[in-house]
């Protein structure tokens, strides 16, 4: 997709109530028509109604009537700007999009698709690790030992780019010699890159996503919609001394939804979050002799994914 199309997307996400279902609405919209993302958009909708089945891009048709050549200008200065510095976006129809969100995540599946770095790190199951932004030094250690099994398996951690675990396993699998998936809650413009993600990506090891404006700062509502993301790049996921309503314990939702296996790990004080996983068909992180339970990770890292009936509600 070519700037003028994505800069078009981006203005027309931006109009109040639209958002990302619009979005997919109005790419599908213009492949009906035949014509470009950007003449589809801007295009007179007296004009398009007549070649369109009644009622069906209502809401595509009424963002675009809300847009003016303000709103235009500064979508297109803002990709340009966000492209000039290395940044790709993806249409989700895009031969280069990560089948794996159109796989696991449907109609819910990001519009576009914001990504930086060694972009075929996105075409296969990683290994997703998260878990609480303050981690006990058992926590980072567990956190750490997944990440270097993992690497081990020649497979990529996926994870937010949040301190605690998050960056423990990023740090952990990258100094093992592995590769690593970020995903933001956050536009790509808003990131602060540390200096090991900066190195990682100039070495090819790591791929940064975000599917959200540019230019939005972090907002709850991004970090809740990104955990099923982390998910759907992830084979399986380990959830490390999660919360009760944090992003970890929504991402292990999300994982049992799309048929992946949770392994958790709670520590001290997580007994109820603990028997809450294990009710739902989460798998112990650690053995009752306190040891990795290695056995068990790559025997569900080598099986297949198949949707299985959760027996509770993670959240």
């Amino acid at each position: 997709m070519d700037r003028k199309d994505i800069a078009a997307l981006l203005a027309l996400m931006r109009v109040e109530g639209a958002g990302n279902t619009v979005a997919r609405r109005a790419i599908n919209m213009a492949q009906l028509l035949g014509m470009s993302v950007a003449d589809a958009v801007l295009g007179p909708a007296r004009d398009l109604v007549p070649l369109l089945p009644p009622n069906v891009f209502d809401a595509v048709l009424n963002a675009a009537r809300r847009l003016n050549d303000d709103a235009l200008e500064r979508a297109d200065r803002h990709v340009q700007r966000v492209l000039q510095h290395g940044v790709q976006c993806f249409a989700y129809t895009d031969e280069s999009y990560p089948h794996l969100l159109g796989e696991h995540l449907s109609d819910a599946a990001p519009a576009l698709l914001w990504c930086v770095g060694n972009l075929e790190l996105l075409q296969g199951y990683g290994a997703g690790i998260v878990g609480t932004r303050e981690p006990s030094p058992t926590g980072e250690a567990i956190a750490a030992d997944c990440a270097r099994l993992f690497v081990k398996e020649h497979a990529c951690v996926v994870s937010g780019g949040a301190d605690g675990i998050d960056s423990v396993a990023h740090r952990a699998a990258l100094d093992a010699g592995g590769s690593t998936i970020i995903v933001l809650p956050m536009g790509i413009r808003m990131y602060s890159f540390p200096g090991y993600v900066r190195d990682a990506i100039e070495a090819g090891r790591c791929a940064i996503v975000s599917q959200f404006d540019p230019e939005m700062t972090w907002q709850t509502h991004a970090a809740v919609t990104r955990n099923a993301t982390i998910a759907a790049l992830s084979k399986l996921v380990c959830v490390v001394e999660p919360k009760r309503m944090g992003g970890s314990m929504r991402t292990a939702k999300h994982a049992r939804e799309q048929g992946k296996k949770v392994f958790y790990y709670c520590g001290e004080g997580g007994e109820e979050f603990a028997r809450t996983l294990n009710q739902a068909g989460a798998i112990a992180l650690v053995s009752v002799q306190n040891e990795l339970n290695t056995v068990e990770l790559l025997a569900q890292w080598g099986n297949e994914i198949e949707m299985q009936p959760q027996q509770q509600e993670l959240v």
